[in-house]
């Protein structure tokens, strides 16, 4: 049945999620698939043409019926399928209402976010033509509409027409998911956990191609997320797995010899998810994000880094023969998260077989706290951010206006004396805590 169906589509694209999660939803695996590339002009090519003369994807078809756009195509799906899978429009009248209602006012949602409104803008508005005004406007309006589909979430919550998963929700999602794709605009969709959480596909690029393979001496310049350190290529690309925004990356490795950056990971992101240009570049390892891979590859991190140091984050020392004794220690202690040890050539020699257990916050640290009219700040609720301790005893009342001077550990900013306590109960070696208001 599904063998009958071939499918062109492009990553990055909503329309095509569309239609590949309805094919999903009625379990119709095993159609005739291929990824097109955007920036090769691909979708221009004449296989696409003869399909979809308007060199658009996705371009859909099964036996002799064509179907180019995504919301006819889902719509066929259900129509010729119904019976199959799951099912995608409910028999109750309000929520088949609501369903069709949420459907094609999702249009609006994608129409504020991209079309040159606020996504798009400096690609479709030549610069001379542009205008701070015009991107507030916008930008005002886009956290309306956000604000209105808040609404419907609370309501609505799991999904978007009630209680059960429906075609609003395989056509609306995939713009939500768009907007999440874009570092710089995830401020406006803040407010979409209820619904977020209840779909069933993870909010980044989950239709891109698996691609785990590293590119020796291959930068992906530009379009720069963040940078972190890291001790190698394999770390770096985990660390752009686990970043929301992350698509790709490049790792300055230790034979890079133009500057000092070395062991740097730049994470990195375009609209399109593919970087925009790949140049060779000595010195560098590029790769993409695992999270397209399914299962997602679980980090393992056993490796050691031979004349490597971690610097800083240390709580505790204490000296072993071997890097491996170091290592089982770390591994052992419930706070340790990372080590360095100090082998047999070291100098100074008074610090030969030291091991520095070290230590990263599992809870969410702020960079920094300030007192601003206009704002609310807040964490996740998700409950592993919170450390569970039952081997001491709880002593969780707080003594206002009453300070515990000196033996400081760290001084760190915390928005109250209740994060603070978080913050304490996360470290291995505090027990106590000042917090000053």
């Amino acid at each position: 049945m599904a063998k009958d169906m071939t499918l062109l589509w492009g990553s990055g694209s909503p329309p095509c999620w569309r239609v590949m999660i309805a094919l999903e939803e009625k379990n119709l695996q095993g159609y005739n698939q291929k990824l097109l590339s955007f920036e090769k002009m691909e979708h221009k090519s004449d296989q696409v043409m003869k399909m979809n003369p308007r060199g658009q994807l996705p371009a859909f078809k099964h036996g002799n019926h064509v179907l180019n756009e995504s919301y006819a195509a889902c719509l066929y799906l259900e129509s010729q399928f119904k019976s199959q899978g799951n099912k995608l429009i409910p028999d109750c009248p309000a929520e088949q209402a609501q369903m069709y209602q949420r459907m094609f006012e999702g249009l609006t949602l994608g129409q504020k976010a991209g079309m040159g409104c606020v996504i798009y803008y400096n690609w479709k508005v030549p610069e001379g033509e542009r205008h701070d005004s015009a991107v507030k406007r916008n930008r005002e309006a886009l956290t309306a509409e956000v604000k209105l589909w808040e609404g419907y979430l609370q309501k609505g919550c799991p999904f978007l027409a009630g209680k059960t998963f429906s075609l609003a929700d395989v056509t609306v999602y995939p713009g939500i998911c768009y907007l999440f794709r874009f570092g710089n605009v995830t401020f406006y969709i803040s407010a979409f956990t209820c619904g977020i959480i209840s779909l069933r596909v993870l909010c980044i690029d989950v239709f891109s191609e698996c691609r785990p393979g590293l590119l020796e001496n291959k930068d992906f310049p530009g379009t720069d997320i963040t940078f972190f350190y890291s001790p190698d290529a394999e770390h770096c690309q985990q660390l752009c797995t686990q970043h929301p925004a992350c698509l790709f990356f490049t790792f300055v490795r230790a034979d890079w010899t133009r500057d000092n950056r070395h062991f740097y990971c730049y994470l990195k992101s375009t609209p399109s998810g593919e970087p925009n240009t790949q140049t060779p570049l000595l010195g560098v390892t590029s790769g993409f994000s695992l999270k397209a891979c399914s299962p997602q590859p679980e980090p393992c991190l056993s490796q050691v880094y031979q004349n490597v140091d971690f610097p800083g984050a240390d709580y505790r020392a204490l000296f072993t023969a071997d890097y491996e004794e170091c290592q089982r220690a770390c591994t052992q202690d419930p706070g340790c998260q990372l080590f360095t040890h100090v082998n047999a050539v070291f100098t100074p020699e008074q610090i030969r077989y030291k091991c520095h257990l070290k230590f990263s916050w599992p809870v969410p640290k702020t960079p920094i706290v300030e007192k601003k009219g206009g704002l609310v700040s807040g964490f996740s609720h998700k409950p592993d951010l919170i450390p569970q301790h039952s081997n001491t005893a709880c002593q969780g009342k707080l003594f206002p206006n009453t300070d515990i001077p000196g033996n400081d550990i760290q001084m760190l900013p915390a928005a109250s004396a209740e994060y603070c306590q978080i913050l304490c109960s996360a470290h291995p070696l505090c027990t106590y805590f000042s917090f000053d208001r």
